[in-house]
């Protein structure tokens, strides 16, 4: 850890940020070096902002060097410090998907979709102002498109289920997926008793696909890569593939069961966020995490919330 107690050196030229996003170790974005240049990998928020900045000054970078703002999907948690930050960062270009590109020029229909996630007043406190970025400072990222960032090639897939508008990044050299939302996420609190990483995937609303996710999770295991660099929170090593792709893929499968059998006799979301809750209360003692119950449900309540919101929004969409 630097002085700063936010960062953490992963080796390779990549370092973790956190963001202080709703709570500590929640939200990370990541710093890349190669030779003179720099990305940074999601925003976080606008508070995020500075902290970046202090970092960049802490390792002495100039603002001039960072060349890529990458955000995996234009999630705010993901994308809302980005207009902040290229304001801060004058030589840089913003590397989104395709379908992002029109809200990181004009993010009103954005901050509306938000807004209505959130309510007001939580989204004011935790996004303030969102505004629009230059268009010819914007590249629309295909899918499996390559870019160059100093001696590094950073390979870009698609990978829809979570949102249509998602992009995961890949670096050989550290041999490592920087996954956004389509590889769940993992608290440092959730180490199964044999070390394996409990992920949990996210059905965040409203464009929840649950056959284009798992595709997209068999997409990111395909080439064997030994991390994951997971917004939510931090990097985890795979080192049984096979394991980590059976235990996301049946999570999904247990969702949209438990979702199909109970939205009919549910009056809210509300009350499937609970059944996600049971279901995540027995798998963790199954798979004796040393994590007591009122803990697993702190740590767990806003994320199963926004998962239960997804699914309701999944199932009103294709089966009412």
């Amino acid at each position: 850890m630097t002085n700063t107690s936010i960062t953490e050196e992963l080796g390779n030229g990549i370092i973790v940020v956190d963001t202080g996003l709703m709570a500590d170790d929640m939200v990370a974005c990541y710093l890349m070096q190669s030779d003179d240049e720099v990305a940074i990998i999601e925003t976080g928020n606008y508070q995020t902002c500075e902290r970046l900045l202090m970092v960049l000054s802490e390792k002495q970078i100039a603002p001039e060097q960072v060349k890529y703002v990458i955000v995996t999907h234009i999630h705010l948690d993901h994308a809302g410090g980005a207009s902040h930050l290229m304001n801060a960062l004058p030589n840089a270009t913003l590397l989104v998907h395709p379908s992002g590109v029109k809200h990181m020029a004009n993010p009103a229909k954005l901050v509306a979709a938000s807004t209505q996630v959130y309510g007001e007043e939580r989204f004011r406190a935790m996004y303030g102002d969102i505004t629009a970025i230059a268009e010819d400072r914007i590249i629309a990222i295909q899918d499996d498109a390559t870019m160059q960032l100093g001696q590094r090639l950073l390979r870009f897939r698609h990978t829809p289920g979570h949102a249509y508008h998602h992009m995961c990044i890949f670096d050989q050299e550290h041999s490592a997926w920087f996954t956004g939302d389509s590889f769940g996420f993992c608290y440092r609190a959730m180490k199964c008793a044999a070390d394996m990483p409990f992920i949990i995937p996210t059905t965040t609303p409203t464009q929840f696909d649950p056959e284009a996710l798992k595709a997209s999770i068999r997409l990111l295991l395909e080439n064997r890569p030994t991390f994951m660099l997971l917004t939510h929170h931090g990097q985890v090593r795979i080192d049984d593939h096979d394991y980590i792709e059976h235990w996301l893929i049946k999570q999904i499968e247990d969702f949209c069961a438990i979702t199909k059998d109970s939205v009919p006799t549910l009056d809210n979301h509300h009350q499937l966020a609970e059944l996600l809750m049971d279901y995540y209360l027995d798998l963790i003692a199954e798979k004796q995490l040393k994590l007591e119950p009122e803990v697993a449900r702190n740590l767990l309540a806003m994320d199963l919330e926004l998962n239960a919101q997804g699914l309701w929004y999944w199932h009103q969409k294709h089966f009412s």
